[in-house]
Protein backbone atom coordinates (compact mmCIF):
# COMPACT_ATOMS: atom_id res chain seq x y z
CA UNK A 1 0.00 0.00 0.00
CA UNK A 2 2.69 2.29 0.76
CA UNK A 3 4.14 1.55 -2.54
CA UNK A 4 0.82 2.59 -4.24
CA UNK A 5 0.70 5.30 -2.93
CA UNK A 6 3.92 6.43 -3.57
CA UNK A 7 3.76 6.25 -6.82
CA UNK A 8 0.07 7.67 -6.86
CA UNK A 9 2.27 11.03 -5.41
CA UNK A 10 4.44 10.80 -7.57
CA UNK A 11 1.59 10.99 -10.65
CA UNK A 12 0.38 13.39 -8.78
CA UNK A 13 3.45 16.09 -8.55
CA UNK A 14 4.39 15.35 -11.78
CA UNK A 15 0.90 16.27 -13.46
CA UNK A 16 1.10 19.46 -11.30
CA UNK A 17 4.50 20.25 -12.35
CA UNK A 18 3.56 19.83 -16.14
CA UNK A 19 0.35 22.17 -15.76
CA UNK A 20 2.05 24.87 -13.42
CA UNK A 21 4.75 25.22 -16.55
CA UNK A 22 1.98 25.19 -19.14
CA UNK A 23 0.01 28.22 -17.28
CA UNK A 24 3.56 29.78 -16.45
CA UNK A 25 4.28 30.08 -20.09
CA UNK A 26 0.99 31.96 -20.80
CA UNK A 27 1.89 34.77 -18.07
CA UNK A 28 3.22 36.76 -20.59
CA UNK A 29 3.74 40.23 -20.65
CA UNK A 30 0.20 42.07 -21.49
CA UNK A 31 1.45 43.48 -24.70
CA UNK A 32 2.42 40.41 -26.51
CA UNK A 33 0.20 39.36 -29.53
CA UNK A 34 -2.96 36.90 -29.18
CA UNK A 35 -0.90 34.45 -31.21
CA UNK A 36 1.89 33.60 -28.87
CA UNK A 37 -1.23 33.25 -26.03
CA UNK A 38 -3.39 30.63 -28.54
CA UNK A 39 -0.36 29.74 -30.94
CA UNK A 40 -2.96 26.15 -32.26
CA UNK A 41 -6.04 28.89 -32.79
CA UNK A 42 -6.98 29.92 -36.14
CA UNK A 43 -6.31 33.41 -37.08
CA UNK A 44 -10.00 34.24 -37.98
CA UNK A 45 -11.37 36.61 -35.96
CA UNK A 46 -14.77 37.43 -34.89
CA UNK A 47 -16.58 40.15 -37.26
CA UNK A 48 -19.47 40.28 -35.48
CA UNK A 49 -17.25 42.33 -32.60
CA UNK A 50 -16.34 45.52 -32.81
CA UNK A 51 -13.76 46.83 -30.78
CA UNK A 52 -15.16 50.39 -30.95
CA UNK A 53 -18.24 48.89 -29.39
CA UNK A 54 -19.18 48.70 -26.22
CA UNK A 55 -19.94 45.08 -24.69
CA UNK A 56 -23.32 45.94 -24.07
CA UNK A 57 -23.67 46.78 -27.58
CA UNK A 58 -22.26 44.09 -28.53
CA UNK A 59 -24.79 42.07 -26.14
CA UNK A 60 -27.86 44.09 -27.79
CA UNK A 61 -26.30 42.92 -31.43
CA UNK A 62 -26.35 39.41 -30.46
CA UNK A 63 -29.33 39.22 -28.07
CA UNK A 64 -31.35 40.37 -31.33
CA UNK A 65 -30.32 37.42 -32.43
CA UNK A 66 -31.12 35.46 -30.19
CA UNK A 67 -31.93 36.02 -26.11
CA UNK A 68 -29.45 35.40 -23.44
CA UNK A 69 -29.99 31.66 -21.54
CA UNK A 70 -28.37 29.52 -19.22
CA UNK A 71 -28.95 25.86 -19.02
CA UNK A 72 -27.62 24.86 -15.44
CA UNK A 73 -25.56 21.23 -14.81
CA UNK A 74 -28.82 19.46 -13.22
CA UNK A 75 -30.30 19.65 -17.04
CA UNK A 76 -26.57 18.32 -18.20
CA UNK A 77 -26.20 14.84 -19.87
CA UNK A 78 -23.85 12.42 -17.90
CA UNK A 79 -19.90 12.90 -19.11
CA UNK A 80 -20.51 16.67 -20.13
CA UNK A 81 -19.94 18.10 -17.01
CA UNK A 82 -17.94 16.71 -13.66
CA UNK A 83 -17.89 19.07 -10.03
CA UNK A 84 -16.66 16.22 -7.98
CA UNK A 85 -17.79 16.74 -4.06
CA UNK A 86 -17.96 20.24 -4.93
CA UNK A 87 -21.02 20.30 -6.67
CA UNK A 88 -21.19 23.85 -7.88
CA UNK A 89 -20.26 24.64 -11.51
CA UNK A 90 -19.21 28.30 -10.32
CA UNK A 91 -15.54 26.06 -9.59
CA UNK A 92 -14.04 24.31 -12.24
CA UNK A 93 -12.54 24.58 -15.20
CA UNK A 94 -15.05 26.30 -18.01
CA UNK A 95 -14.59 27.34 -21.63
CA UNK A 96 -15.48 29.98 -23.93
CA UNK A 97 -16.48 29.38 -27.49
CA UNK A 98 -16.11 32.69 -29.47
CA UNK A 99 -18.84 32.77 -32.46
CA UNK A 100 -19.75 35.36 -34.97
CA UNK A 101 -23.59 36.23 -35.08
CA UNK A 102 -24.71 34.39 -37.92
CA UNK A 103 -23.29 31.18 -36.29
CA UNK A 104 -25.02 31.81 -33.19
CA UNK A 105 -28.36 29.52 -33.60
CA UNK A 106 -25.84 26.63 -34.97
CA UNK A 107 -23.82 26.80 -32.04
CA UNK A 108 -26.77 26.66 -29.19
CA UNK A 109 -28.55 23.51 -30.56
CA UNK A 110 -24.80 21.74 -30.23
CA UNK A 111 -24.40 22.48 -27.02
CA UNK A 112 -28.36 21.89 -26.27
CA UNK A 113 -28.58 18.54 -28.08
CA UNK A 114 -24.96 17.37 -26.92
CA UNK A 115 -26.53 18.14 -23.27
CA UNK A 116 -23.77 20.77 -21.80
CA UNK A 117 -24.04 23.09 -19.19
CA UNK A 118 -23.55 26.45 -20.64
CA UNK A 119 -24.76 29.95 -21.21
CA UNK A 120 -25.15 32.42 -23.86
CA UNK A 121 -24.36 35.75 -23.16
CA UNK A 122 -25.76 36.13 -19.99
CA UNK A 123 -22.80 38.02 -18.25
CA UNK A 124 -20.34 36.72 -20.39
CA UNK A 125 -18.18 39.73 -21.83
CA UNK A 126 -18.79 39.46 -25.70
CA UNK A 127 -16.03 41.63 -25.93
CA UNK A 128 -13.57 39.41 -25.26
CA UNK A 129 -15.43 36.81 -27.10
CA UNK A 130 -17.28 35.20 -24.66
CA UNK A 131 -20.34 34.27 -26.42
CA UNK A 132 -20.66 30.83 -24.91
CA UNK A 133 -19.36 29.45 -21.93
CA UNK A 134 -19.33 25.46 -20.78
CA UNK A 135 -19.11 24.69 -16.97
CA UNK A 136 -17.05 21.53 -17.43
CA UNK A 137 -15.54 21.16 -13.90
CA UNK A 138 -12.61 18.74 -13.69
CA UNK A 139 -9.50 19.21 -15.53
CA UNK A 140 -8.86 15.97 -16.87
CA UNK A 141 -12.81 15.98 -18.80
CA UNK A 142 -12.36 19.71 -19.47
CA UNK A 143 -9.22 18.84 -21.77
CA UNK A 144 -11.45 15.71 -23.66
CA UNK A 145 -14.15 18.24 -23.86
CA UNK A 146 -11.93 21.11 -25.07
CA UNK A 147 -11.07 18.61 -27.95
CA UNK A 148 -14.14 17.41 -28.80
CA UNK A 149 -15.66 21.01 -29.00
CA UNK A 150 -12.58 22.16 -31.34
CA UNK A 151 -13.67 19.36 -33.52
CA UNK A 152 -17.06 19.03 -33.69
CA UNK A 153 -17.44 23.20 -34.07
CA UNK A 154 -14.46 23.83 -36.00
CA UNK A 155 -16.22 25.88 -38.90
CA UNK A 156 -18.12 27.80 -36.43
CA UNK A 157 -15.31 28.90 -34.14
CA UNK A 158 -13.23 31.98 -34.37
CA UNK A 159 -10.13 33.22 -32.61
CA UNK A 160 -10.07 33.44 -28.75
CA UNK A 161 -9.28 36.82 -27.47
CA UNK A 162 -9.61 36.80 -23.69
CA UNK A 163 -6.60 38.09 -22.05
CA UNK A 164 -7.08 36.00 -18.94
CA UNK A 165 -8.33 32.67 -20.77
CA UNK A 166 -5.47 30.06 -21.90
CA UNK A 167 -5.59 27.55 -24.84
CA UNK A 168 -7.33 24.45 -24.17
CA UNK A 169 -7.52 23.02 -27.44
CA UNK A 170 -7.58 25.00 -31.11
CA UNK A 171 -9.74 27.86 -30.72
CA UNK A 172 -10.98 27.35 -27.64
CA UNK A 173 -10.02 29.34 -24.61
CA UNK A 174 -11.11 28.86 -21.12
CA UNK A 175 -9.92 29.18 -17.23
CA UNK A 176 -10.23 27.55 -13.81
CA UNK A 177 -12.93 29.76 -11.64
CA UNK A 178 -13.58 29.76 -8.30
CA UNK A 179 -16.17 31.64 -6.14
CA UNK A 180 -14.13 32.00 -2.46
CA UNK A 181 -13.09 35.08 -0.56
CA UNK A 182 -9.14 34.53 -0.54
CA UNK A 183 -9.80 35.08 -4.25
CA UNK A 184 -10.29 38.25 -6.34
CA UNK A 185 -14.18 38.11 -7.22
CA UNK A 186 -13.94 38.65 -11.09
CA UNK A 187 -11.08 35.55 -11.45
CA UNK A 188 -9.27 37.91 -12.97
CA UNK A 189 -5.59 39.15 -12.99
CA UNK A 190 -3.98 36.55 -14.38
CA UNK A 191 -4.26 33.95 -17.35
CA UNK A 192 -6.04 30.45 -16.48
CA UNK A 193 -6.17 31.03 -13.00
CA UNK A 194 -7.83 33.62 -10.16
CA UNK A 195 -5.28 35.98 -8.63
CA UNK A 196 -5.68 35.80 -4.77
CA UNK A 197 -7.69 38.75 -3.77
CA UNK A 198 -4.73 40.19 -1.43
CA UNK A 199 -2.59 40.60 -4.93
CA UNK A 200 -5.88 41.81 -6.71
CA UNK A 201 -6.38 44.79 -3.77
CA UNK A 202 -3.15 45.60 -3.67
CA UNK A 203 -3.36 46.34 -7.51
CA UNK A 204 -6.42 47.91 -7.55
CA UNK A 205 -4.86 50.17 -4.78
CA UNK A 206 -1.77 51.22 -6.50
CA UNK A 207 0.57 49.32 -3.90
CA UNK A 208 2.37 47.31 -6.00
CA UNK A 209 3.30 47.54 -9.88
CA UNK A 210 2.73 44.40 -12.58
CA UNK A 211 6.08 43.59 -13.32
CA UNK A 212 7.12 40.24 -14.62
CA UNK A 213 8.47 39.44 -11.21
CA UNK A 214 5.70 40.40 -9.27
CA UNK A 215 3.31 38.58 -11.41
CA UNK A 216 5.44 35.68 -11.24
CA UNK A 217 4.85 35.67 -7.40
CA UNK A 218 1.63 36.27 -7.55
CA UNK A 219 0.75 33.30 -9.88
CA UNK A 220 3.03 31.04 -7.52
CA UNK A 221 0.62 32.00 -4.68
CA UNK A 222 -2.10 31.79 -6.32
CA UNK A 223 -1.38 28.18 -8.39
CA UNK A 224 -0.40 27.09 -4.61
CA UNK A 225 -3.85 28.09 -3.03
CA UNK A 226 -5.97 26.19 -5.96
CA UNK A 227 -3.71 23.07 -5.35
CA UNK A 228 -4.24 23.08 -1.84
CA UNK A 229 -7.88 23.97 -2.28
CA UNK A 230 -8.75 21.54 -5.45
CA UNK A 231 -5.67 19.37 -5.89
CA UNK A 232 -6.39 17.19 -8.85
CA UNK A 233 -9.76 18.56 -9.52
CA UNK A 234 -7.96 21.57 -10.62
CA UNK A 235 -4.79 20.27 -12.16
CA UNK A 236 -5.44 17.16 -13.28
CA UNK A 237 -4.56 12.99 -13.32
CA UNK A 238 -1.76 11.90 -15.33
CA UNK A 239 -3.05 10.62 -18.47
Amino acid sequence: MEKFGGENRNKAERTKIQYKERLLAAQMNPNQAKRMLFPFSSAIENESIVLTETPKQIEAKYAKVMMPYHVGSSGAQEGTCDFGSLGNADIGHKLHLNVSIEDVFDASEYLKDAGYAHKYLSGGNPLLGKIFTVYIGEKNLADRVAKRLSVDLSHLLRCPVAHEDVEYAPNIGGRFAVRAEFFDAHGQGLRGIPMLASDAEALSFGDVKPNPEWLRKAFDRSFQRCTEEYGEYFFGKEK
